[in-house]
């Protein structure tokens, strides 16, 4: 994981209007904001981090992208190079083909830009958005992640934590800021959130085999 670009794209990001401009964690990324780890780390079973970089009213990179061409895929690839830049050239930054339809339809129907979404060397997924006139615009709460500054909706964490993870701290496979397939982790579980380790005496004689590592309340998967 390339915290330094994560700290280089919300310092960037943030600085374009210190007033206006928030970072919204999402998905898993919420959850390690608030009961994972936060200002120290990520959890070592994390592939990737997912933000909405939103501004409280028109979003200075839609915007500007917008001005330049009304070709939705043009618009689309001057988003890119903004966040390209701002990380320093030399990163790959894309939207990817599966990215797309959403922000397409947008614009084809309404003739707008918006919810653009960029993949960061397959490991930062950015979404850009505007937030009009949202009830509780006010009342975005601040938590640190990873050294930077980030916030988020309380409604939007109680909706995450409850509805989607049915309360429950325990490690599941699959699930996405939407769906909770509701898989733990079994014991021949592949997936990169099942740690590995040959916690069991019986896979001693095993070099390539082992078993599922996981915290036995749960909660410690927080750093803190």
């Amino acid at each position: 994981m390339q915290l330094v670009e994560v700290q280089k794209l919300i310092a960037w990001w943030t600085g374009l209007d210190k007033e206006r401009n928030v970072v919204l964690p999402k998905q898993g990324t919420l959850l390690t904001s608030l009961i994972r780890g936060g200002e120290f780390g990520v959890m070592p079973w994390e592939i990737d981090l997912e933000f909405v970089f939103a501004s409280l009213g028109a979003n200075p990179v839609l915007s500007a992208c917008r001005s330049r061409s009304e070709d939705w895929e043009l618009q689309a690839d001057c988003v890119a190079e903004q966040v390209r830049r701002a990380v320093g050239g030399e990163e790959k930054v894309t939207v990817e083909e599966y990215l797309k339809p959403v922000p397409k339809l947008l614009h084809a129907k309404y003739g707008i830009l918006s919810k653009v979404r960029v993949d960061v060397n397959d490991m930062i997924d950015i979404q850009f958005d505007e937030l009009h006139d949202q009830p509780g615009s006010r009342q975005l709460y601040r938590v640190r992640l990873l050294g930077a500054e980030v916030n988020f909706y309380w409604h939007q964490w109680e909706y995450q934590f409850f509805q989607i993870y049915g309360g429950s701290l325990q490690k599941k496979v699959g699930t996405s800021g939407l769906v909770n397939k509701s898989e733990a982790c079994g014991p021949d579980a592949s997936h990169s959130a099942c740690l590995r380790h040959r916690c069991l005496p019986a896979y001693a004689a095993m070099p390539d085999a082992g078993c599922v590592l996981e915290f036995p309340d749960w909660f410690a998967h927080t750093l803190t």
